[in-house]
């Protein structure tokens, strides 16, 4: 299955779904006005390259004309049907001789195109001799044409007004059979027959059009509107209009004959999935068009296996938007309440849910669109898995590149973005069951989660620090953020307050107050850093050496003073071991060897050699004090 159609008409359903809301509650009641709305909706976005939606139309205004035409009582809406559905309504606006202009004449009334006919025989009267017969009777018809009671769709029609003109022209129609003139041509005799709702008159049209230009739509129209404009004798006009009755969707629309145009259901949904079932709906709402359930769930089902036969690819993506549109689908059915709820669970699964590309896409509208969606079918899981796969895919899209010009680590989503992704990740406690809260960490599966991404925040800014070249606190944005986090986060990210107190304690010792005091205290706070318990060990290397380095030769004369902190030497072994360890695992990885001599070499150190192994050196310096 193709979902092409979604993107070739972005603006119509933009404007469709916003007049067709009401549908999503099957307890609303709708009238016939929103047939109206939904043709004149889809004529504003229709164009040559969309043949399947002016279809669709056409279809449309054919019910709205079979149902509503008397209380609508406008004959510009038959116009504009028949001139829809004819293959050529195009009009020549020149003319050689007198027949060719009226043909164009009769083209053009036939057509129900009353203002380019009048203007056609007037240009042609401009070559005729006034004092003459010809001129005075073409002229009398080019006054009855000017005034046929032709108003507007705004307006309403007038029968009084019609009734009194066809009375002027059944009498000047009565005037010229008296007696035919040479002066005036054949088809000036022809043009008055039409007019008059002559039958015979109205048969001959196609005999002098141009083949190309032969259809049963002007003789329909022309019976419609010069014999009599009622919709109680559309059969006997599509009889006599069409040689042999054609197999047309038109012709059992209009005679409202409804087993028949049932047939015609998936032909509908076919033109377009969304404007079709739309259409469907609001025919079966409005009862021109029972459709029964089971009919329904089959055509439901089949259009439903379709889209999840869709195939997501690189090239093939689908966008929040298009997916609405699905979702728009079923919302507005009559489906049961089941089974809606089990398509909107595997529609954002497979296009949602499960695609990371279009979930970090999102946007805070998106979020809030699909959360009410869930809400209002009571989705409780899917607002769950919406919450932790985009809080998941906001932060495992962190990647580290090298700058192919500077050879600097970059990281590619900011700070800002990790933080918003474990906030959101954390929203979905709110939809967990009283039983599944109670339990411990690692079988809750949110805690969990959010638990086991914690290191990933201070990863990200160290990354990102080295990035910026120093210039900016790595962790500034979370201890701001802090404050604002749900209890949840705030336990997770407890070490961001130890971290924080030690960049505090860090610039004491830079600025050389009571050194002896700070390094001691900044040894109690690197040792509470190591206790956390979220931080991965390979982790925990980086993060303390990040601090150590800088006060390594504080620290040796300290140990030689007989200044000792308790578990210093623990911790010391600790790191030397977390170092040697992060040395090995990223030996072949030149990316992460380079990322880790990028951190290792900036600090204040006496002896410069191969990175790590300076610092483990000078840690076996301190370890031989001890």
């Amino acid at each position: 299955m193709s979902l092409n159609w979604i993107n070739q008409n972005k603006s119509l359903y933009k404007d469709f779904t916003v007049l067709t809301s009401s549908l999503d509650d099957y307890s609303n009641d709708i009238n016939g006005g929103i047939l109206l709305q939904a043709y004149n909706t889809i004529q504003n976005h229709e164009s040559d390259d969309k043949p399947k939606l002016a279809a669709l139309n056409n279809i449309l205004i054919c019910f709205l004309i079979s149902y509503y035409y008397d209380d609508l009582n406008n004959i510009q809406y038959m116009i504009q049907f028949i001139n829809r559905i004819i293959p050529n309504n195009t009009i020549s606006e020149t003319f050689d001789d007198e027949k060719d202009m009226w043909k164009v004449v009769i083209r053009c009334i036939s057509l129900g195109k009353i203002p380019t006919a009048t203007s056609t025989l007037n240009k042609f009267l401009q070559q005729v001799d006034e004092s003459t017969k010809k001129y005075q009777y073409y002229n009398m018809l080019l006054r009855l044409m000017e005034n046929y009671p032709l108003p507007s769709i705004d307006e309403t029609n007038n029968e009084d007004l019609l009734k009194n003109w066809k009375t002027l022209m059944s009498e000047f129609h009565i005037h010229l059979s008296n007696g035919l003139s040479e002066d005036l041509h054949t088809l000036f005799y022809l043009t008055i027959g039409i007019l008059n709702g002559n039958e015979t008159s109205i048969l001959r049209i196609n005999e002098v059009l141009d083949d190309e230009l032969q259809h049963w739509g002007p003789v329909f129209l022309s019976f419609f509107m010069y014999y009599i404009p009622s919709m109680t004798l559309v059969d006997d006009y599509l009889k006599k209009s069409q040689k042999d009755e054609a197999e047309l969707i038109y012709n059992e629309i209009l005679k409202r004959n409804n087993n028949k145009v049932i047939s015609y259901t998936t032909i509908i949904i076919d033109l377009d999935d969304l404007i079709g079932f739309s259409l469907l709906e609001i025919l079966n709402r409005l009862n021109i068009l029972p459709l029964e359930n089971d009919f329904m769930n089959l055509l439901y089902d089949t259009w439903y296996d379709k889209c999840m036969g869709f195939t997501i690819t690189k090239d093939n993506l689908i966008s929040i938007d298009d997916v609405s549109v699905l979702l728009k689908i079923v919302c507005q059915s009559g489906l049961t309440i089941s089974k809606k709820r089990k398509m909107i669970e595997n529609i954002t699964y497979k296009f949602i849910t499960s695609n990371n590309q279009i979930l970090v896409s999102l946007n805070n509208n998106d979020v809030e669109y699909l959360i009410g969606l869930f809400s209002k079918f009571r989705l409780q899981q899917c607002c769950k898995s919406l919450y932790m796969k985009l809080g998941l895919a906001l932060i495992n899209n962190i990647t580290l590149n090298i700058d192919d010009e500077s050879g600097d680590a970059m990281t590619i989503i900011g700070t800002q973005t990790i933080l918003n992704g474990l906030s959101i990740l954390s929203r979905a406690l709110d939809y967990e069951t009283e039983e599944s809260f109670l339990k411990s960490n690692v079988e809750n599966d949110v805690l969990s989660t959010l638990v086991g991404k914690c290191d990933l925040i201070l990863e990200c800014n160290l990354k990102r620090y080295l990035t910026l070249n120093f210039k900016d606190d790595p962790f500034e944005i979370f201890v701001k953020e802090y404050t604002n986090m749900n209890n949840l986060l705030k336990q997770a990210f407890i070490m961001l307050i130890i971290v924080k107190e030690l960049e505090k304690t860090c610039k004491e010792i830079e600025q050389g107050n009571n050194l002896e005091a700070y390094c001691t205290k900044a040894m109690k706070y690197i040792i509470e850093l190591l206790k956390a318990p979220h931080l991965k060990s390979e982790f925990k290397g980086i993060l303390t050496l990040y601090f150590l380095n800088p006060l390594i030769e504080q620290m040796k004369d300290m140990q030689n003073k007989g200044n000792n902190v308790d578990g210093f030497e623990t911790l010391l072994y600790e790191v030397l071991e977390y170092v040697n360890v992060l040395n090995d695992k990223y030996e072949k990885e030149i990316d992460l060897q380079k990322y880790l001599n990028n951190i290792v070499n900036q600090y204040k150190m006496k002896y410069q050699g191969e990175s790590i192994k300076t610092v483990s050196q000078n840690i076996l310096e301190l370890l031989l004090i001890l």
